[in-house]
């Protein structure tokens, strides 16, 4: 069977099921030093969907999702969200989550508070040791100051040291800058997926899972490539 889609919840699932023999399924790798570093690369790396044309590599890094009123950007790619987000790692506020209509079963047996003990260390989650050496958090910094607030320092999934991370894949240091293409970052692919292939699970890349239907030995699924499109 395969997984197709994006970002943390489906790499704890791939994790999880691989121990059964389950594959995961979505988007392309990005390696460090492929990351678009300038504007032109980045505009090549975007596609558009939703009620906008559909214009842009279907496997590209970046998609805008546009929508009537609201625009969302996204990732595509082996780690979804976590290749471009900016890594910070904040638990909930529980009292919020309940004022929001959040079910109380949910966030009050235990097991939510649970799961976030357990992808902390996982993702490599800790307070980020000299922020001053990163130029958002002075601009940051002295926007809060006049605006008449203090600046909260967030915990962020970016290692500060070489070494394994927890998944056993081997990382360089922060350079502190904005974006990591020398795989600092935690993400999902070096984490969570790379977990699920170290137990046996199948990484299929660029293609997109098109139906699921039973077949005689089991679960059958259609799937298409995701090819780039023509310059």
């Amino acid at each position: 069977m395969r997984l197709s889609s994006d970002g943390y919840s489906v790499g704890v699932a791939a994790s999880r099921l691989a121990r059964i023999g389950f594959t995961l399924e979505r988007g392309r790798i990005w390696r460090p030093g492929n990351f678009p570093t300038t504007d032109k690369a980045r505009i090549k790396a975007t596609r558009l969907a939703g009620r906008a044309p559909r214009i842009g590599d279907p496997s590209g890094l970046y998609y805008l999702s546009v929508g009537k009123g609201l625009t969302v950007i996204g990732a595509s790619g082996l780690s979804g969200g976590s290749l471009i987000n900016t890594g910070v790692a904040l638990r909930p506020d529980f009292g919020r989550l309940r004022d929001a209509g959040w079910p109380d079963e949910v966030v009050s047996d235990g097991l939510l508070l649970e799961g976030l003990k357990r992808v902390e260390p996982m993702l490599g989650v800790a307070p980020v040791s000299v922020p001053e050496q990163f130029a958002k958090f002075a601009g940051m910094r002295r926007a809060a100051k006049a605006s008449g607030y203090s600046v909260q320092l967030s915990a962020i999934t970016i290692s500060r040291r070489p070494g394994s991370n927890a998944a056993g894949v081997m990382q360089y240091a922060c350079r502190h800058w904005s974006g990591c293409n020398v795989g600092a970052k935690n993400t999902v692919g070096i984490t969570y997926i790379a977990d699920a292939v170290d137990r046996g699970a199948t990484v299929l890349c660029q293609s997109r899972a098109e139906s699921i239907s039973k077949i005689k030995d089991g679960w059958g699924s259609k799937t298409l490539p995701l090819l780039p499109s023509a310059p």
